[in-house]
């Protein structure tokens, strides 16, 4: 998203910039599929280091900013509001969580409150700072 700026404001644009994405997940489904092997990136993507993970929750990222991609683009704020929420949210939410992560949530005892809180603010102060960035993202 940061780079959505130094695309054209052309129809064509939003299907450039969904390259990157959609390479990602044709990446995603052929190692978690089996087709070939990468244990770096099943190590590095996953969270118990089985390649079956990549067909969950990381190429759902993936699909999901596909879509916000191609949907939204610059021609409406829903999608740096949601990738602001995926990309900054959800990548502190783990970092929190992991290293001060201690309680944990009642209905889901892999997710902790704080790391909920940091998804949350972390996500929320990155949407205000693209929101405000506005001008630049959007048309």
């Amino acid at each position: 998203m940061a780079s959505w700026p130094l695309f054209s404001n052309s129809t064509g644009a939003r299907f450039f910039a969904a390259v990157v994405p959609f390479l990602n997940c044709a990446r995603l489904l052929t190692y978690g599929l089996g087709f070939y092997s990468d244990e770096a990136l099943v190590k590095s993507v996953t969270r118990e280091g089985k390649r079956e993970e990549l067909l969950r929750g990381p190429l759902y990222y993936v699909i999901v900013l596909l879509i916000i991609v191609l949907v939204f683009w610059r021609d409406s704020p829903i999608g740096i509001i949601s990738l602001s929420m995926m990309s900054g949210g959800d990548g502190f939410a783990d970092i929190v969580g992991r290293r001060f992560g201690s309680l944990k949530l009642p209905f889901n005892d892999k997710k902790s409150w704080v790391g909920s809180a940091a998804m949350f603010i972390s996500g929320f102060l990155l949407s205000a700072l693209y929101g405000s960035c506005g001008a630049l993202l959007l048309p």
